[in-house]
């Protein structure tokens, strides 16, 4: 088993190798859905252009060329996709030292099953790969788990996995809004730049006539804002620092 856990492409780590090769994933999906969206909106600039030259040669040999693209960059992408999938849970290239062969397509779809939990959870924890090994081919001298067993506690890795990343994502998308309200005045401009969203958009509809007429509205948005800053600071449990006494140096009398 160590073999399979400790084997190396041309003197580099396995798991290293994984790594490189998850991130190849997720830069092929970040690219996958930033294509999609940029043939989005060249497809509406494409139909703009036909409703407003009818008929014309250029705009459809424009809708033909962006969708020649869109299906050439597709499947570009899902090719990456799929051979960086290859490369995490197939071998790891052939310069790879010789390994011995586990016992049975179950050992290997549980070495596979590991794998991908240790992708999944991320760098800093695929050292509990071994440890989800073990504990599902069982130690030496040990009872090993019955094929059931073995299932249910591979699921569970992987919905651990899952769970841990999601944490991972969870925390840093909540770091700059953590950022905002650590400081009472980063967060009064943050209530200061919400509520300038409806005073623009009013101002702009009618002007200031339009902003006094639906003052309140400006006023709900303010409070609102207010209150669910002050509410995060307390549910992530941010205390804001305490300002610092000012000194005021004193000469004394001639």
């Amino acid at each position: 088993m160590n073999e399979f856990f400790h084997e190396d492409r041309a003197g580099e780590d396995h798991w290293q190798c994984i790594a490189k090769a998850r991130n190849k994933v997720f830069a092929a999906i970040v690219g996958l859905v930033c294509s999609i969206v940029v043939i989005a909106v060249l497809t509406l600039i494409a139909n703009a252009l036909e409703r407003e030259i009818v008929g014309s040669f250029w705009s459809s040999a424009l809708s033909t060329a962006m969708l020649a693209v869109s299906v050439a960059v597709g499947a570009l992408l899902v090719a990456l996709v799929i051979v960086s999938l290859g490369y995490i849970v197939g071998p790891t290239g052939p310069k790879r030292r010789a390994r011995k062969p586990l016992a049975g397509a179950r050992s290997r779809l549980i070495g596979g099953v590991i794998t991908v939990a240790a992708v999944v959870a991320g760098p800093r924890r695929a050292s509990d790969a071994e440890t989800w090994s073990a504990h599902l081919l069982g130690h030496p001298g040990d009872r090993a788990l019955n094929r059931r067993q073995q299932l249910r506690a591979g699921a569970g890795f992987l919905a651990a996995a899952v769970r841990m990343r999601a944490q991972d994502a969870r925390r840093q998308a909540c770091r700059p809004l953590d950022w905002l309200v650590t400081t009472d005045d980063r967060l009064s401009w943050l209530v200061v730049l919400v509520t300038a969203v409806p005073v623009v958009c009013l101002h702009g509809a009618g002007g200031w006539a339009k902003v006094w007429e639906d003052l309140e509205q400006v006023g709900v948005v303010a409070t609102f804002a207010t209150a669910a800053a002050y509410g995060w600071r307390r549910i992530r449990g941010i205390t804001a620092p305490k300002p610092k006494p000012r000194t005021t140096s004193e000469t004394p009398d001639q």
